[in-house]
């Protein structure tokens, strides 16, 4: 049994992704505290997967492979119910968003044509991205409410659109 832990952990993720967008649907209340804890749960279980994979020595190519899958699906679903959540985000920041998904398809589409293969995201990079992603959803996740126009650090500096101040607007209002 011991050595299905990774296995329930990949799935897992699966499901919270789909239970992030289920709850994004129907609009509950504290979504964004609720999304913010499945969120951190999911990165959770992304990380401690592989370490009890290879502390169990049953770390193969094909389980790697679906918690490459799992992960995208799970911050595409993320991103999903943050769209349906926050459209207004994606709208204002629609050629920046297109921009990181054409480079992402473009690393998908390269990697298949070299290696006839798709990407395995276990790099470093990959991680160092997955944390940026995971910190952005949850900066636009708690800040939708608030101001419809963050510009979350992926997307460049400074976080100032227009005639308000975003984090400030946000934090002397935490008290109300």
């Amino acid at each position: 049994m011991k050595s299905k832990i990774p296995v329930i952990l990949i799935f897992a993720r699966l499901i919270i992704g789909f239970i992030i967008i289920s709850l994004s649907l129907i609009k509950v209340e504290n979504y964004q505290i609720i999304a913010a804890v499945l969120l951190s749960i999911g990165l959770l279980t992304d990380i401690f997967d592989g370490i009890i994979a290879r502390y169990l020595d049953v770390s193969t190519q094909k389980l790697r492979r679906l918690d490459s899958t799992v992960d995208q699906i799970f911050f595409i679903s993320v991103g999903v119910a943050t769209y349906i959540q926050c459209p207004v985000f994606f709208e204002t920041h629609v050629y920046k968003i297109s921009i990181l998904a054409g480079a992402e398809a473009l690393i998908y589409l390269v990697s298949f044509l070299k290696f006839r293969k798709e990407v395995a995201t276990h790099s470093i990079g990959a991680k160092i991205w997955t944390l940026l992603l995971f910190g952005t959803l949850i900066q636009v996740i708690f800040t939708m409410s608030v101001c419809h126009s963050v510009q979350p650090l992926f997307l460049g500096w400074p976080a100032y659109k227009g005639r308000d101040y975003c984090y400030s607007f946000y934090i002397e209002n935490l008290d109300e």
